[in-house]
């Protein structure tokens, strides 16, 4: 198969659009998986929210502020952080009466009392407008310790989304080993 310049150029541009903003830190870790092809999945921490109802794993992408330069012209100043969400992996363990344990395997494809799906992926990321994902054909979250606030948990998932039309449809993100902090 031969590659043409002209492809080769346009690869690099939509790479260049997807890899972030210039002069912003790389991202210190990386989701895996088809999705990547299509949108920037890098994060710098990952963070676990456990409610009565559910239990989220989000990834976290921590991004500086600028100030609007002063009239005199000069560069921006850096003026704090924000965070993004990459990706955001959740679970609705209500009707199952009990919350994950450690060691827990959960399947994000079963379905509740309703018929809803437990799993559900999601993002919140700046001037992109996808944030919900196809349901999912496969899916697992592996939390290797018991969820105790404050807590540091490890575990691993991947999700293959349904096939369609979203950008997503029929593709694959997964980690084999993140590690996170357990929020009230």
């Amino acid at each position: 198969m031969t590659v043409r310049a002209p492809h080769v150029l346009l690869c690099a541009l939509v790479c260049a659009g997807a890899c972030g903003d210039p002069g912003e830190p790389e991202p210190t870790h990386w989701l895996e998986g088809s999705l990547l092809q299509v949108m920037d999945l890098g994060y710098d921490e990952a963070r676990i929210r456990f409610a009565a109802e559910d239990v989220s794993l989000t990834f976290v992408r921590l991004k500086t502020l600028r100030a609007v330069p002063a009239t005199d012209g000069g560069e921006p100043q850096e003026a704090g952080t924000t965070e993004e969400y990459p990706l955001v992996v959740a679970y609705r363990f209500v009707g199952e009466g009990r919350a994950p344990a450690g060691n827990q395997d959960l399947d994000l494809t079963a379905v509740d009392d309703t018929g809803r799906q437990r799993g559900v992926v999601s993002r919140n990321v700046s001037n992109d407008p996808r944030n919900v994902f196809p349901g999912l054909v496969r899916g697992r979250l592996v939390f290797h310790d018991a969820l105790q606030p404050q807590s540091t948990v490890t575990g691993s998932f991947h999700v293959t989304f349904e096939n369609g039309v979203e950008v997503a449809s029929g593709r694959t993100v997964f980690t084999n080993a993140w590690s996170a902090l357990v929020q009230p």
